[in-house]
């Protein structure tokens, strides 16, 4: 018997991004301070149902409840160490680990090491592991956007719902288009500007997609 359910930490930082809503404007329509909301998306504390209630309604969003009572997924079974992701291999890891002075090698230590022989092979369990830690900044605010953009695209093919980080604007917003691999040839531009995924190209990253392993179900 297995009962699936967001936690309250997920439901309001998800309301609260995909709205655009303040931290300050939420706490106020929830009728709790600042600081008792950031120890809720914390997961440090879990707010009172009618202040959960509130906080999810300012934002325009509404609280449903459902109850799923089946066999297990294989996917779904914690007892399966072999299916967890260690904490070396996430996508949170491998930024850490980049060396942002080397551009073309950053790149490729992102799709061919971590797309291509971690999270391709991986069960789609595995997948959202991989995927869930959010990232330390990094040195160059445009490689953050870029890191949010790859979680954003190999999740939606993969099927899987992009972690919350992704959604972060502050994040991933940039001011101008940015080629990060494809120097200044015309022709590796237009390649890059033709094939860049929806994920990139909203965020103003425009890369070859073609590059990116392809993610199957």
């Amino acid at each position: 018997m297995s009962v699936k359910t967001d936690s309250a930490a997920e439901l309001i930082t998800r309301a609260r991004l995909l709205s655009g809503m303040s931290k300050s404007a939420m706490a106020a329509a929830a009728g709790t301070s600042r600081a008792a909301l950031d120890s809720y998306e914390g997961g440090e504390r879990i707010p009172r149902f009618d202040t959960l209630v509130r906080a999810l309604r300012s934002t325009g969003a509404e609280l449903t409840m459902s109850l799923a009572v089946g066999n297990r997924d294989d996917d779904d079974d914690d007892d399966d160490d072999e299916d967890d992701a260690d904490d070396s291999t996430s996508l949170a890891a491998y930024a850490a680990a980049l060396d942002l002075a080397a551009w073309r090698w950053t790149w490729r230590q992102l799709v061919s090491d971590f797309v291509a022989n971690e999270f391709v092979p991986a069960t789609a369990r595995r997948r959202r592991r991989l995927l869930g830690p959010c990232p330390s900044p990094l040195a160059d605010h445009r490689w953050d956007a870029l890191l949010a953009a790859l979680a954003e695209h190999l999740a939606f093919h993969a099927g899987i719902r992009a972690p919350l980080w992704t959604l972060d604007d502050e994040r991933s917003r940039l001011h101008g288009f940015w080629w990060p691999v494809h120097g200044e040839l015309p022709s590796t531009r237009s390649a890059a500007l033709a094939h860049s995924p929806a994920a990139f190209k909203r965020r103003l990253i425009l890369v070859d997609g073609r590059e990116i392993p392809r993610v199957r179900r």
